[in-house]
C-alpha cells in the first residue's frame, strides 16, 4: 500500500513540468498530468494530513503535563478555650508544582512539590508563622478496567486504521479518476475518427455531385439525379457540423479534467498508434479473482474497516470488567517555623526545604478501590452494538467479494463479444468496401443511379465507424478489466524512479 501511494504521490508532485507545456505525447502521460491537475485529489491529499494529525492527537493523551497551583487564603473565626474567648485570623499562602502522566498500561503517575505558609493562631502548633513542604509521588494503576493496551491505545490504533483507509481512498480515487481519463480521451479520439469520415462522406457526396452534373450536362441522366445529389450533400453536412459539436464538447470535458492544458487542435489518435491488441481472458477467472481479493483497493479500506470495528469490539469487552484500581504514595516532608524556645523545626521557608530533603518526615500509603455498576447495562449494551457494527462490517465484505466476482465475470463476457464483434465489424467494413468500390463501376457503366450508390456509400461509412466503435469498445472493456482486478495503475505503468523523482 505505501509503496502504491508513494508512487501517486511523487505522480502528484513531481511530474514533469514539461507536460503543462505540450500536449501528451502517450496515454501515460495524459494519465499523470491528468491527476497531476486534479482539485479533487489535491482535497484527499488534505485528508491525508487530517488524519495523521489526528493520530498525533490521540497520542498526545500520553504526553507528560505540567502543572502548578498558587493559592492564597485568609480566615477570621471566632474561638472560646477556658480562659480566653475572641476571633483567630489565619493566613495560607499555598504552592504547588509537578509533573503527570498517563501510560499505555493505564497507570497515572504524578509527582509534586507543593509547599505552604501558614501564620495565625493554631493550637495544634506553637510555630507561628509556620512553613510546610513536601515531595509527593502518586501511582494509579488500574487491575482489571481500562488494565493494558487494549483500553488505553483503541483510539491511537483506530485512527491508525483510518489513516490507512484515507490514504487508499486516495489511492483509489485516483485509479478511478485514471479510468475516466482514459475514457474520455479513447470517446475524444474516437469522435475524432468519426469527423473525419464524415468529412471523407462529404467529399464523396461532392464528388457525386460533380459527376452528376456533367452527365446530366450530356444528357446522360435526368435532374432528379443532381437533386439527390445535392440532398445527400446537404445532409452529409449536417452529419459533420453534428460530429464537430460531438468531438468540441469532448474536447472540453476532457480538457477540463486537465485543467485546461491540452492545445488546439489537439489530435488523440497518435496516442494509440502502437497500442497492443487485448487478449481474451475466458480461461484466467480464478487468476483474475485472486488478483482482485489482493489488490483492490475497496476490498483493502473494507478490511481495514473491520480490523477498526473489531479493535473498538475488544475496548468494549475489557470494559465489561469491573474497576479495580491500586493507588500507591510516597512522599517526604518537612517543617519549619518561627519560635521563641528553642526547636529542632526554628526556622524559615527554606529550612523547611532542608528538612524535606534530610527525610526528616515522610509519608506513604496503599489503597485498592473496587467499583461497578450494578447490572452494569451501559458496557453490556455497547459491547453488544460493536458486535453487530462488526458483523455488518462482515457482510459488507462478503458482499464485496460477491459483487467483485460478478464484475470479473461481466468485464470477461464484455472483453470477449468485444473481441468478437471487432472482428465481426472488420469484416464488415470489409464487405462494404468491396460492395461500394462495385457499384462505383457499375455507376460508371450507367447501370446504377445515385440513390443506390449513395445508399453503398452510406453503408460504407456506417460500417467503418462500426468498426472504430467495436475498437475503442474493446480496449475500454480491457481497461475495465484492469480496474476491476486492482491493476489500473500497471496497466498505465506508473511506477516511481528509484531516486523517488519522477518515473
Amino acid at each position: 500500500m505505501s509503496y502504491l501511494l508513494a508512487c501517486v504521490l511523487i505522480l502528484v508532485g513531481l511530474a514533469c513540468p514539461q507536460l503543462s507545456r505540450s500536449a501528451p505525447s502517450s496515454l501515460n502521460e495524459l494519465i499523470i498530468l491528468g491527476l497531476r491537475t486534479n482539485t479533487q485529489l489535491q482535497i484527499d491529499q488534505v485528508e491525508i494530513d487530517k488524519a495523521q494529525q489526528a493520530i498525533v492527537i490521540e497520542q498526545a493523551a500520553f504526553d507528560p503535563e505540567a502543572f502548578t497551583l498558587v493559592g492564597y487564603e485568609q480566615q477570621k473565626a471566632p474561638f472560646v478555650t477556658d480562659q480566653f474567648s475572641g476571633r483567630m485570623t489565619t493566613r495560607q499562602y499555598q504552592g504547588t508544582i509537578g509533573l503527570r502522566q498517563r501510560f499505555s498500561s493505564g497507570m497515572t503517575a504524578s509527582a509534586r512539590l507543593l509547599t505552604e505558609r501558614f501564620s495565625g493562631f493554631d493550637a495544634s502548633s506553637t510555630l507561628d508563622p509556620r512553613y510546610r513542604s513536601a515531595f509527593v509521588i502518586e501511582l494509579n494503576q488500574p487491575l482489571l478496567r481500562n488494565y493494558g493496551q487494549i483500553a488505553n491505545q483503541t483510539a491511537i490504533d483506530r485512527a491508525g486504521y483510518q489513516l490507512q483507509q484515507t490514504e487508499l481512498g486516495f489511492l483509489l480515487h485516483a485509479q478511478q479518476l485514471a479510468l475516466q481519463l482514459e475514457y474520455a480521451l479513447r470517446q475524444l479520439a474516437l469522435q475524432y475518427q468519426i469527423m473525419a469520415l464524415r468529412n471523407e462522406a462529404l467529399v464523396l457526396a461532392e464528388g457525386l455531385l460533380d459527376v452528376n452534373h456533367r452527365r446530366f450536362e450530356e444528357g446522360l441522366v435526368a435532374i432528379t439525379e443532381i437533386q439527390g445529389a445535392e440532398a445527400t450533400l446537404a445532409e452529409r453536412r449536417l452529419l459533420l457540423a453534428q460530429a464537430r459539436q460531438q468531438h468540441d464538447l469532448l474536447f472540453e470535458q476532457l480538457n477540463r479534467q486537465l485543467d485546461g492544458q491540452l492545445p488546439a487542435g489537439f489530435n488523440p489518435t497518435p496516442l494509440f498508434a502502437d497500442e497492443p491488441e487485448p487478449s481474451a481472458f475466458s480461461d484466467q477467472y480464478e487468476i483474475l479473482l485472486e488478483t482482485a481479493r489482493v489488490k483492490r483497493l475497496d476490498r483493502q479500506i473494507a478490511q481495514l474497516s473491520l480490523a477498526s470495528r473489531q479493535r473498538q469490539l475488544d475496548f468494549f469487552n475489557q470494559q465489561l470488567k469491573p474497576q479495580l484500581d491500586l493507588r500507591l504514595q510516597a512522599g517526604l516532608n518537612g517543617l519549619a517555623g518561627r519560635q521563641q524556645a528553642d526547636t529542632p523545626y526554628r526556622g524559615n521557608w527554606e529550612d523547611s526545604f532542608a528538612g524535606m530533603s534530610s527525610a526528616d518526615g515522610y509519608q506513604w500509603g496503599v489503597a485498592l478501590e473496587f467499583s461497578v455498576p450494578l447490572g452494569n447495562r451501559a458496557a453490556q449494551s455497547r459491547q453488544r452494538q460493536s458486535q453487530m457494527s462488526v458483523q455488518q462490517q462482515r457482510y459488507q465484505l462478503s458482499d464485496l467479494d460477491m459483487d467483485t466476482q460478478t464484475q470479473i465475470r461481466e468485464r470477461i463476457v464484455e472483453l470477449n463479444h468485444t473481441q468478437e464483434q471487432q472482428a465481426i465489424s472488420a469484416e464488415f467494413e470489409r464487405l462494404a468496401t468491396i460492395a461500394l468500390e462495385q457499384e462505383q463501376r457499375r455507376l460508371d457503366e450507367g447501370l446504377s443511379d445515385t440513390h443506390r450508390l449513395v445508399a453503398f456509400q452510406d453503408n460504407m461509412i456506417s460500417a467503418r465507424i462500426t468498426r472504430l466503435q467495436a475498437f475503442t469498445a474493446h480496449h475500454l472493456a480491457y481497461a475495465n478489466l484492469a480496474f476491476v482486478v486492482g491493476e489500473i495503475f500497471d496497466r498505465y505503468q506508473i511506477y516511481p524512479a528509484a531516486d523517488g523523482e519522477g518515473f
